[in-house]
This record gives structure tokens, C-alpha cells and sequence, in this order.
């Protein structure tokens, strides 16, 4: 029997939740180990009417390039689905969006509050994904919460500058995460602070510029 609310021929039903298995058949997956690695940096979703979520993706303008590579990987992780890219200069943020039913399925790290704030672990069936796209889910952590910069040591007269690369996240879960995927990939790292790991010796170094590539 349906149930009636407020005006004519209309009811109440069920939001049906997609099947994981099926959204999933339809993804590229290492699209989708780079987009969990956004989403867990700089994304958040949130609930809207009629069982529809919606994926919101923060990003410093200045590398509109990572956005328009964030959108891509929407589209193809979601091929039924557009992603949208809302500039706001004024804030020096670009905003990627986009709305889906599967949203909670795809990311079971979804819930209320800050990421920081509660638990964040893969589900089971999200491991064998990142495992074999370690290199997409770690580019996408560094796209959104990383960086690459060079360091400075003086000794004696000498200045020595050397690259390395940063990554800072309050959530310790998602520490943990980074750093498992690094040793998944031979990455050395160092974890400088509870919130925060570098990479600094040279043949790491290398290795994640061919992993990461030069933002822009």
C-alpha cells in the first residue's frame, strides 16, 4: 500500500541503494584508487533529497590541470554520471562535484563529522583494488594533501638543496594508509610528525616524481 504525502498520486518510497558489484563492473578502477585518494585529502560527501549524495572535491586553483584530472576520473569511475568544475577565484579554490545514488557504496569512509574524528579503514573488497593501483591511490593522496618541495641543509659554506615530497593529514587512519601504500611501492619514508611523513631519500624521491608527475 502506498502512503501519500501531501498531494495527489504521490508516495513514500525506499531510496534503492545501486549494487556495489554492478557500479563497480562499469568503473575503471584506477581511476577509482585515484579518486579514494582525493576524496580522502580534500573531498566529503554529503546527503541530498531522494536517496541522491553528492561528491565534493576541493582543490587549490593553481592546478587546474589536477582538476580537469579529477573530473576525468569522476566520469570514469561514474560513466553514467557528469562531473562539474566551479571555479571560485576569489578563494583561490576550484570545486569538482558530482551527485550519485552509488556515492555511499564506492566510499564506505562516508559519515558525519570530520575525517579526523572517527575511524577510516578500506572496507575488504576496497584492498585488492588499491593494492594493484597503489600508484593511483598515493597520486591521488598526494594531489590533495601532499607536495613536493625542495630542502635546504647548510654545511660549512656549502648550501645543499635536495627534492622531497611532504604529505600531512590530521587522521591518523589516513597516515596509516599512505604510508602502507608506500612500502606497497618501495617508497622510504619518514614520519617527521604524527600528522605528517616525508620522503627524502633520492631514489624515492625519483621514484614518486614517475609515480606523481609535476603538478599543475
Amino acid at each position: 500500500m502506498s502512503v501519500r504525502i501531501g498531494y495527489k498520486n504521490a508516495s513514500v518510497r525506499t531510496p534503492v541503494t545501486p549494487d556495489r558489484d554492478e557500479v563497480l563492473a562499469s568503473a575503471d578502477l584506477a581511476s577509482y584508487a585515484y579518486l579514494l585518494g582525493l576524496y580522502l585529502g580534500d573531498g566529503h560527501i554529503s546527503a541530498h533529497h531522494r536517496g541522491v549524495f553528492q561528491l565534493v572535491i576541493s582543490m587549490d586553483s593553481r592546478y587546474p590541470g589536477i582538476a580537469e584530472e579529477a573530473r576525468h576520473a569522476i566520469e570514469a569511475v561514474l560513466p553514467g554520471n557528469r562531473a562539474n568544475v566551479a571555479r571560485r577565484p576569489h578563494y583561490n579554490v576550484t570545486l569538482i562535484t558530482c551527485s550519485s545514488k552509488a556515492l555511499p557504496v564506492l566510499f564506505p569512509q562516508h559519515g558525519p563529522g570530520r575525517k579526523h574524528n572517527r575511524r577510516i579503514c578500506f572496507a575488504p573488497w576496497q584492498r585488492p583494488i588499491t593494492f594493484v593501483h597503489a600508484e593511483e591511490l598515493v597520486r591521488g593522496l598526494i594531489h590533495s594533501d601532499g607536495s613536493r618541495f625542495i630542502a635546504k641543509q647548510r654545511s660549512k659554506a656549502r648550501i645543499y638543496r635536495y627534492p622531497r615530497y611532504c604529505f600531512k593529514n590530521k587522521s591518523s587512519d589516513i597516515m596509516s594508509i599512505f604510508c602502507e601504500h608506500l612500502n606497497l611501492l618501495d617508497v622510504n619514508w619518514t614520519l617527521t610528525r604524527s600528522d605528517q611523513a616525508q620522503v627524502a631519500r633520492a631514489d624515492s624521491v625519483a621514484l614518486l616524481d614517475t609515480v606523481v608527475g609535476p603538478k599543475s
